[in-house]
């Protein structure tokens, strides 16, 4: 939850090799000198940065506190030169606020470090304040640990299958969820960068008839990894080692999950940065208007 850097998050795409910032956190470096996401990263000090290349770049961009990195993205058609100094990013998986009409809302920025208990901490804390309808946004959410989706699914999903995997060598097996689950209604958003563990989340609650996915088409990574330790200085490699299906056997490799309410996000909101809960954003202020609908 915590590191030494300039305070973004990157999506890479292997198949254009192209580089975005999917997330500018609260307070950092990045955030000050004015990057913005959807900003496309071209450079790193002496790097071009690919999809290929990027691990290279985030090792540059952290390192010792104090310290500029030189970073060149491409905004438009525009190539615009930043020098960020490096400083300690505190990390915030989860982020929440009441709206009006008893709707909670829940930003869910990555599935890594407490996030499942976080997430349910926020939650008590929304139905403490009255919330009759929740708001989960998983956009920009480029996944994590399996098993933080399962639990946070768990919580809303009677007892049933969340996901199933298929292994290479034909074996399976099966997450699920246990007997008793919340009932309030839910809608979730998505978005082009939700993935992986989002898409697991999300394609369980759609195939469950739980919530109201809103937003647009997902990213579609629908394989899983397993880390394999490599010596003794906490190195790994991540080897893939199934594909993944929704709980009506649907495959979302390559493919994505599919909104009940498509609602694309105009251009100009694009790279703008939303206080938590503004409904000047187009895409949430349309799951407001969805989970205001729940509660009529």
């Amino acid at each position: 939850g915590e590191y030494a850097g300039i305070g973004i998050q990157i999506m890479g795409n292997y198949a254009t090799g192209i580089c975005t910032i999917s997330r500018v956190f609260l307070d950092s470096p990045a955030m000050e000198v004015g990057l913005l996401k959807g900003d496309i990263l071209t450079k790193v000090e002496d790097i071009d940065v690919t999809a290929y290349t990027m691990q290279d770049a985030v090792d540059i961009m952290r390192g010792e506190i104090g310290k500029p990195v030189n970073i060149q993205v491409m905004r438009g058609d525009q190539l615009l030169d930043f020098v960020v100094t490096r400083q300690t990013v505190h990390v915030n998986w989860v982020n929440s606020c009441m709206l009006e009409g008893d709707v909670g809302y829940i930003s869910l920025y990555e599935f890594s470090g407490d996030c499942s208990d976080a997430f349910k901490q926020h939650y008590d804390k929304l139905l403490s304040a009255g919330a009759k309808a929740l708001i989960l946004d998983l956009r920009d959410n480029p996944g994590g640990w399996v098993d933080d989706a399962v639990k946070i699914g768990d919580i809303f999903l009677d007892e049933g299958v969340i996901a199933t995997l298929q292994y290479r060598d034909g074996s399976g097996e099966t997450y699920s969820s246990k007997k008793g689950a919340d009932t309030i209604p839910m809608v979730v958003l998505v978005n082009e960068n939700s993935a992986s563990a989002s898409e697991i989340l999300s394609g369980a609650l759609q195939d469950r008839d739980r919530a109201t996915i809103v937003g647009v088409q997902t990213y579609g990574k629908g394989v899983v990894q397993y880390v394999l330790p490599v010596g003794e200085e906490g190195a790994g490699m991540q080897l893939t080692v199934a594909q993944y299906y929704t709980p009506n056997g649907n495959e979302v490799h390559k493919i994505g999950i599919t909104p009940d309410v498509v609602v694309e996000m105009p251009e100009e909101q694009k790279s703008m940065f939303f206080e938590i809960g503004d409904l000047t954003d187009v895409q949430l202020n349309e799951a407001y208007k969805v989970a205001l609908d729940m509660l009529k």
